[in-house]
């Protein structure tokens, strides 16, 4: 009985002694005032190409290492208009100029959209200029230039097919469409690729009209999703051919790739109607787009944090920024579009 009480007192006394030191380390932190001051920055994200109809620049501020995050914020996803997954309030009272040599042009604030927009149309985007990003807001300035790459890269050869599947409950209006596209690398230079490729599907939404159940048009956007094969660069295969797959997932026409809030099942009396796409073909938009560095490094990051969320054991990827004065990235490209009907 001695070795028992012992033992008990042994490992009392190391519990008693784990946390005293947790209650010391707190102390330590917290008395501290050695640690850095937290700071605001500005945050800005711009990704500018010959081919957009739009420009879009995206001003937030950094939430301090130390602080406390105040406001709702903002998602926003890689995908689509090239935007970046980030939690901040948006800035409205920004002075954001684009700029290229010796002309320039200010961008208006789109509440809406929570962006600072102008037309391309305005202010051209031309293949192989550099241009200039300057942003002042709340006494600072962020700014950062980018290349536009000289040359886009066409679609080689692609391939389509589909298949149905069966949703958790059981119904086989999911669809999958498998996508696949090559091309030839720009040979003697250093290369980043991005694909993408997504569908506006038409569809027949159920909604409850004066007690009846009528079937509304709708579109609904997907995305493809690539299994790591979206970015891709040419070092060590200068001048080879690129292959990337993915595959679009229709998850029932109600689910996955942004772009709405449309419901795929309505339930009246017990009875299921579900959304139904609409017959004919269907519109695939496939794009290859020669990124610069900044393009690249950026996006790459976000995925790669994106992916190590998920694990405890990883340590998080430092997010690339070119913005001097700020945090953000400023990034251009040059693309191909091939659509088709499948």
């Amino acid at each position: 009985m001695r070795k028992i009480y012992k033992m008990k007192a042994i490992l009392s006394g190391i519990a008693a002694i784990f946390m005293l030191s947790l209650l010391s380390c707190e102390t330590v932190v917290s008395d501290y005032d050695g640690l850095p001051t937290p700071v605001e920055k500005l945050v800005v994200h711009s990704f500018i190409s010959p081919q957009d109809t739009m420009l879009y620049v995206k001003v937030t501020a950094s939430s301090p290492v130390f602080g406390v995050y105040q406001g709702q914020g903002f998602g926003f996803s890689v995908n689509g208009k090239d935007t970046v997954y980030f939690k901040g309030d948006a800035i409205e009272t920004a002075k954001v100029v684009l700029s290229s040599g010796a002309n320039s042009v200010s961008l208006d604030y789109i509440k809406k959209e929570a962006v600072y927009a102008i037309d391309a149309k305005k202010f051209k985007i031309e293949a192989g200029k550099t241009y200039n990003l300057r942003v002042e807001a709340k006494g600072n300035v962020a700014e950062a230039s980018c290349t536009v790459p000289l040359d886009f890269v066409k679609i080689k050869k692609y391939s389509l097919d589909s298949a149905k599947s069966q949703d958790f409950f059981g119904s086989s209006n999911s669809k999958n469409i498998n996508v696949m596209f090559e091309w030839d690398d720009l040979k003697n230079q250093a290369n980043y690729y991005f694909v993408k490729a997504n569908i506006n599907a038409p569809i027949l939404v159920p909604i409850l009209k004066n007690g009846q159940v009528v079937y509304e048009p709708g579109k609904r956007f997907y995305q493809a999703f690539w299994d790591g094969q979206d970015f891709q660069n040419d070092i060590g295969l200068d001048g080879t051919t690129f292959t990337a797959r993915g595959s679009i997932e229709f998850r029932n026409f109600g689910g996955g790739g942004g772009g709405g809030q449309l419901n795929s099942v309505l339930v009246v009396d017990g009875k299921r109607y579900e959304t139904k796409l609409v017959a004919g073909k269907i519109p695939v938009r496939m794009e290859l787009l020669n990124v610069d560095i900044n393009y690249y490094k950026y996006h790459l990051a976000v995925r790669q944090n994106r992916g190590e969320s998920e694990n405890p054991f990883i340590e998080p990827t430092p997010m690339y920024s070119s913005m001097k004065g700020g945090l953000g990235t400023f990034g251009a490209s040059n693309k191909s579009v091939l659509e088709v009907l499948y």
